[in-house]
């Protein structure tokens, strides 16, 4: 008997992680140059207490450059996607899954919103200063997959609905999302009548 296959829907990248990788790629970047550029001079020059601070450079040099990739993966790591029972999101080192029957409804807000700016500190504004436009789609409900203190271990702040039960998908195709999550959760009560 051939399995069945299971229907997913496209993976809907997180503009909060892809951000907070746009933050901090540029320093890390820079601080690998700032420490790789004396152990590439010493090659070509002899300079004066270079040798000395050689395993400082090289070791501030792999720790920029493996924060620097890890940002990199995790940016592609975190994402959601409809499945057929369920929706899941993915962030670099967690997953969670809600179910269909958890969802009450689904609405697209203004991130502006969801998280009011004259509440957020001036380092949470400047990080989401070029999202407050944006239109996010809220996922309210019924109650949370798991304790609420245990999601904001794992999760971003601003994945979880501040003022109830939910999630908040800040992405670039917010419409089609949406659409997606009505149409996966409208097959799966069809399938349970």
């Amino acid at each position: 008997m051939a399995k069945r296959r299971r229907a997913r829907g496209k993976r809907y990248s997180l503009l909060i992680y892809r951000r907070l990788f746009s933050l901090y790629a540029g320093p890390l970047f820079l601080l690998f140059l700032i420490s790789a550029a004396p152990l590439g001079a010493t090659l070509v020059w002899e300079l004066p207490g270079v040798q000395e601070m050689r395993w400082t450079f090289i070791i501030v040099a792999v720790v920029a450059a493996l924060l620097w990739l890890a940002l990199f993966i995790a940016r592609w790591l975190s994402f959601v996607r409809c499945r057929t029972n369920s929706l899941l999101i993915q962030v670099p080192l967690y997953q969670v899954v809600v179910s269909y029957g958890r969802i009450r409804h689904t609405r697209p807000v203004q991130l502006g919103r969801v998280f009011p700016p004259q509440e957020q500190s001036w380092s949470q504004r400047r990080f989401l200063e070029p999202l407050w436009g944006k239109t996010v789609i809220v996922v309210e409900t019924q109650g949370l997959p798991l304790p609420r203190w245990w999601l904001r271990l794992w999760l971003s702040k601003y994945l979880l609905l501040p003022d109830g039960d939910g999630f908040v998908f800040a992405v670039k195709d917010w419409m089609r999302l949406g659409q997606e999550i009505d149409s996966f959760r409208s097959n799966w009560l069809l399938r349970r009548k």
